[in-house]
């Protein structure tokens, strides 16, 4: 009897942890985790994920998008990937693209610019580390918050380059993993910098995309502001509130760490 509440209990957890991991992270992470069974188990090989212009001509359009989330077998190097992906791609969905057309396009920049700039130097087959490092320096670029990695209290604007430096003492090329940083900064230039400097964000998502993914408010992220008029109200449009994504708990901010 005892060994049944456990069970149901421990379930409970996962059920709750699975519910806390917002869809996208979670649809990035499962990909990973299941195409590293796949590999780990001999189910389907490993090329299978990687990009060939030649198989890609073939119809095998699954390669524009597996480069980009495999991360190998069951490893270390997957792990770190899992962790990671779980600590950070939240907050990128919770606090900075509420809207997921704003989301969309942010994916869709950096599945193009690693692409271009991996394929500059022939590391195009695999793109999984440039993509989760660009993801990860957007997240934590304006953020103030700190995380704690192999117990040491690291602020999040240095996480990225955590990130970097982990990954090169376990092997990986260095210039692959400058690859994401460079796509990082380049979309938060174009985004933020360009805003807070010049007033214009210059990588503006189209309407039809905020219309496509039914956005809340989307009139909001022109960031347009109302021209200020004599005995006119300063009022917010009715329907532009944002709807914020589960929190994490002190608990599963604490399986993360605990992993790591």
């Amino acid at each position: 009897y005892q060994r049944r509440v456990h069970g149901i209990l421990l379930q409970q957890k996962m059920e709750d942890i699975l519910a806390a991991i917002p869809p996208w992270t979670l649809g990035y992470v499962g990909g990973s985790i299941a195409m590293a069974a796949s590999v780990s188990l001999n189910v389907i090989g490993y090329t299978k994920f990687l990009l060939y212009f030649d198989k890609l001509i073939r119809g095998q359009i699954w390669r524009l998008v597996t480069p980009y989330m495999f991360a190998g077998g069951f490893s270390f190097h997957l792990l770190f990937h899992v962790v990671f992906s779980i600590m950070f791609l939240p907050q990128l969905e919770r606090k900075y693209f509420q809207h997921r057309g704003d989301l969309f396009m942010m994916l869709l920049f950096f599945w193009f610019a690693i692409f271009v700039f991996s394929f500059i130097i022939d590391y195009h087959r695999v793109m999984t580390s440039q993509f989760l490092l660009a993801l990860v320096y957007v997240s934590c670029k304006d953020s103030t918050g700190i995380h704690y990695i192999y117990g040491i209290a690291i602020k999040d604007q240095y996480i990225p380059f955590v990130y970097l430096l982990i990954d090169i003492l376990s092997g990986q090329p260095i210039i692959p993993l400058l690859i994401g940083i460079i796509a990082g900064h380049c979309y938060y230039f174009l985004k933020t910098v360009s805003y807070q400097h010049y007033g214009r964000d210059l990588f503006p998502t189209p309407m039809f995309i905020h219309r496509l993914f039914k956005d809340h408010g989307y009139e909001y992220i022109r960031r347009e502001q109302p021209e200020v008029r004599p005995f006119h109200g300063r009022g917010q449009p009715v329907g532009g509130q944002q709807h914020a994504l589960p929190q994490w708990s002190c608990n599963q901010k604490f399986l993360c760490y605990s992993i790591i």
